[in-house]
């Protein structure tokens, strides 16, 4: 994977404009917070159950993924669509939505991007961590994967902290 970055000992996230590579996002994260590990292989944008006491969920965002409607515009009050590409999404679809929205499990919640440059190269930026706002719900129609309506749900997430 090619590395954005010039190389520099100390690499600064805090310019949130910029992209990085994942192993540099990855690797300066884990020196702010040794209990987030970000791992790049997990297919949905909602990884629950990380950290040693199971209590650190890692939300991605992808640019360019039509059928959610995510809006990373404004870092401090992040919109974040559940997640089920396909079909109407259900807050209690266990393997993601369920987790994500349960306090117990979700107490930590850390947001990254991931933008596709051409077919073999990402960049990645690193958001921070966040609270979802439980009353801030929207069911909205937008498309799925397959083209097709469906009833998506958004919740807000308020920006706490960089780690």
């Amino acid at each position: 994977m090619l590395c954005l970055l010039r190389t520099k000992a100390d690499f600064n996230m805090s310019k949130r404009n910029k992209y990085y590579s994942f192993t540099a996002m990855a690797n300066s994260v884990k020196k702010h917070n040794q209990n987030i590990q970000i791992d790049n292989s997990y297919n949905s944008g909602i990884t629950p159950e990380w950290g040693p006491n199971k209590d650190i969920t890692i939300l991605r965002s992808v640019v360019g993924t039509d059928y959610y409607a995510d809006n990373l515009k404004d870092y401090k009050n992040v919109i974040y669509t559940l997640y089920g590409p396909i079909g109407d999404q259900y807050e209690h679809e266990k393997r993601y939505n369920k987790k994500l929205l349960d306090k117990n499990i979700s107490k930590h919640i850390y947001l990254y991007e991931v933008e596709q440059i051409n077919s073999s190269k990402k960049q990645y930026k690193w958001f921070g961590k966040y609270e979802l706002l439980p009353d801030t719900k929207q069911i909205l129609d937008h498309p799925g994967l397959d083209g097709k309506m469906r009833k998506i749900i958004n919740y807000t997430l308020k920006y706490i902290s960089r780690y």
